[in-house]
């Protein structure tokens, strides 16, 4: 599949509260070849430091280094049930190659740093999310992407 095939731009956000059925439907969904589907909440979009919020509040520095480097880390990468019997891991790494979060968290500091109007922020999230989803559409054959994260809700 092509990249103009893969449509970054037309999510599927499912919201809710917690223990409400999202991942249900996020299970339900993925049965559906042509849509990419996180496996766990992504939270980079909604959390109170995340995507979102940043482009509304502006691109501080500071705020944009924290923001990748949660993207790194706990969004990236967290173990759920630690510790404990039945510990996993979840976040972007289990659908998202570490190379492609860093390369997309480079690129975006690299335009965050510039002083941008809200709506070329928002062309910089755009631009976050297309260089870390895209590629994996095309090699999965998706035309649109599909994210669970219950504070979608808000």
């Amino acid at each position: 599949m092509s990249a103009q095939l893969a449509d970054v731009e037309t999510p599927i956000f499912i919201g809710g509260t917690g223990r409400s059925g999202t991942t249900l439907l996020l299970r339900l969904i993925a049965d559906n070849p042509e849509i990419f589907v996180f496996r766990w909440e992504t939270q980079f979009l909604v959390s109170p430091n995340g995507l979102m919020p940043l482009i509304d509040n502006g691109f501080e520095r500071a705020a944009c280094e924290g923001f990748t480097k949660s993207l790194r880390g706990r969004w990236f990468r967290r173990t759920v049930r630690r510790g404990q019997p039945g510990a996993y891991e979840a976040g972007l790494c289990v659908d998202l190659s570490k190379d492609r979060i860093e390369s997309a968290a480079s690129a975006f500091l690299a335009e965050a740093s510039q002083s941008l109007e809200p709506a070329a922020r928002r062309e910089v999230g755009r631009r976050l999310i297309r260089t870390m989803i895209a590629p994996a559409m095309d090699e999965r054959g998706c035309r649109r992407w599909c994210e669970q994260t219950p504070r979608n809700l808000l």
